[in-house]
């Protein structure tokens, strides 16, 4: 059918799911070359968010369900409670107020289209994502065996290592490492959907190819958050797929087997993480230095495992023989305990914030002054307590409103005896997981927008969108 003959309504779909896709990719390919992102984001990205959002509100009209409506709300409550802090211009935090926008349109796409065109868009948005980071990932690994920085001509950022030997974190366009093992992330739970999606087998070779390297990439960011979302989200898939075999079995003895096995496959997964990195490391070592391969590649083991420097096993060490529990986790964390608690010592300080929130520039002041560190930390490690702190009671008790129902409706789908629900709606329900998993340990959901958090509302909404074709009471 021509465009020309479309109903209003589909070139209206086809028109969000562009927007969608293009804005995606914008984010996506940012570091490529920043400059070009940084022009492009005050002009047309000035000009086409505006009307995707405003379109988006316009035509959905409060359909969509709860969590659209409670989607909505946030971010109208956002906007509120910037005024409500001496801000009424908006003139602080207008950038996160307009970027924050973009979780309609992304959320608002999956409820849009029919099960044809998630389909259709998935499969065009796994291709895009997948191949740009099976070809970020290759370099990546090459870097880190052949231990070579490369130089982007268009940025001047490097990519690679900067160590010839000893441990280090693969730099990716010179991109903190947290954040370049999610989009690795990103990528391996797509491949996860299309590999029980796709309808031609023969593509779960380049499936399986794409995601080995983003499992390696994630290994050698040595990001405990990213191996932890992972582990989760495969060991819920080793739990789903015997779930499916003991149909029939007593109820008592299948949870019981279930939650064995999830706790089985997530460690086993993790520790794939460490081994994976090992693997590389010691593959390097022998490279560049058969002599030394064996010398050097030892002490590797524990450093893929905990992501620190190379003194800083001994300092944990001593901290937790020193202190207690709360020190041993904390130095665990990286300092994340400690932060957390900063979270509460700000309130404290301010009690204002449980109703009203705060300002960005005003969120880490009082933790900052207490931590005193060189470095000062950017947020509070934890999408939960930024949220809390800076849109309040209000803003927390929408975002767990809208996570709770989205997860319900996750693991309706996960577990449901209906025959209609097929594996691939299966593998989306498990990838929405991924995100928040992330989060608990990073700031990113709810309070700012990169490519984090708009793969996560993507993803949520086309499983919001298969939910309420199989119940059409979800559509509410």
């Amino acid at each position: 059918m021509t465009l020309a003959k479309q109903s209003p309504e589909s070139r209206r779909r086809l028109a969000l799911a562009l927007a969608v896709f293009l804005l995606y990719m914008f984010y996506m390919t940012a570091e490529v070359n920043i400059y070009l992102y940084r022009s492009l984001r005050g002009t047309y990205y000035a000009w086409a968010v505006p009307v995707v959002v405003a379109g988006t509100l316009y035509f959905r009209r409060g359909k969509g369900g709860s969590e659209y409506r409670l989607l909505v709300c946030y971010w109208l409550w956002f906007l509120v409670s910037r005024a409500l802090n001496h801000n009424l211009a908006l003139v602080d935090d207008d950038y996160l107020c307009f970027d924050l926008s973009l979780m309609i349109p992304f959320l608002a796409l999956g409820l849009s289209l029919d099960a044809r065109g998630r389909r259709r868009f998935l499969d065009w948005f796994s291709a895009a994502v997948g191949g740009y980071y099976f070809l970020i990932g290759a370099v990546a690994l090459y870097c880190f065996v052949a231990r070579v920085q490369l130089v982007n001509p268009l940025t001047e950022w490097t990519f690679g290592m900067a160590k010839a030997a000893g441990f280090e974190r693969v730099n990716i366009m010179g991109t903190n490492a947290d954040s370049t093992a999610y989009w690795f992330m990103s990528a391996l739970m797509l491949m996860l959907y299309q590999f029980f999606a796709c309808r031609k087998k023969l593509w779960r070779i380049p499936i399986v190819l794409s995601a080995l390297v983003d499992f390696a990439v994630i290994a050698v960011t040595y990001t405990r958050s990213v191996r932890v979302a992972v582990a989760a989200v495969l060991a819920l898939l080793a739990v789903l797929l015997l779930w499916r075999k003991l149909r029939g079995r007593k109820r008592a003895l299948r949870a019981a087997l279930l939650v064995l096995v999830f706790l089985a496959a997530a460690p086993l997964v993790y520790k794939g993480f460490e081994l994976c990195a090992d693997s590389l490391s010691a593959l390097s070592e022998t490279l560049r230095a058969p002599a030394a391969a064996q010398s050097e590649a030892a002490p590797l083991a524990y450093f893929a495992a905990s992501g620190e420097t190379a003194a800083a096993p001994l300092a944990a060490a001593q901290a937790g023989e020193a202190g207690g529990l709360y020190e041993r986790l904390n130095e665990l964390s990286s300092k994340r305990l400690e932060i957390y608690r900063c979270a509460f010592l700000t309130i404290r300080e301010h009690p204002s914030i449980l109703l009203r929130g705060c300002l960005s520039k005003d969120s880490m002041g009082v933790t900052n002054a207490i931590l005193q560190r060189k470095n000062i930390v950017p947020h509070f490690h934890n999408f939960l307590l930024q949220t809390l702190i800076l849109t309040g009671l209000p803003g927390l008790a929408l975002v767990l409103a809208f996570c709770v129902l989205t997860a319900v409706k996750a693991l309706r789908l996960l577990f449901a005896r209906d025959e209609r629900v097929g594996m691939d709606a299966r593998a989306l329900s498990l990838i929405v997981f991924a995100p928040p998993v992330y989060c608990l340990f990073e700031a990113c959901l709810f309070t700012d927008i990169d490519v984090r958090p708009l793969f996560f509302f993507v993803v949520c909404g086309m499983l919001l969108g298969t939910y309420c074709d199989l119940y059409p009471k979800g559509k509410e």
